[in-house]
């Protein structure tokens, strides 16, 4: 029997490891939060139309829109960073038009809620 876990990459994976015995150091890297959309459950959330004007800005000129997201999605932003000029540079290459559409509809839209209540081991989720 091996003594290495796999990963777990998503929520799928994290409801499904439940069925065995989860240790600290489990993560679910890069996950998105519950919810964004401001509904009757998530007063807090933002509105529809933010998520629109995303949309928008990356249909209308995707290779602005990302160098803009860059800093503070790199944390470049902050006081006494170190900014790496390639990372803005490079950042709207690494997905598609379409999976960066689904992804816009993913974070903002979907409820992963119930999804992430059904993990019931020791779990840490985190944007490394």
């Amino acid at each position: 029997m091996s003594m290495v876990q796999e990963p777990i990459t998503s929520l799928e994976d994290g409801v499904a490891a439940t069925d065995r015995a989860l240790q600290l150091q489990d993560v679910l890297a890069c996950a998105v939060t519950p919810l964004m959309l401001k509904t009757d459950e998530n007063p807090e959330g933002l509105p529809l139309e933010a998520f629109d004007g995303i949309r928008k800005s990356t249909a209308l000129d995707r290779s602005q829109f990302f160098r803009n997201l860059a800093l503070p999605f790199y944390g470049f932003n902050r006081e006494g960073a170190t900014i790496n000029e390639s990372l803005p540079e490079s950042l709207w290459l690494m997905g598609g038009i379409k999976r960066e559409y689904d992804c816009i509809r993913e974070f903002s839209e979907i409820d992963y809620t119930q999804d992430l209540r059904r993990i019931d081991k020791p779990t840490d989720a985190r944007w490394p």
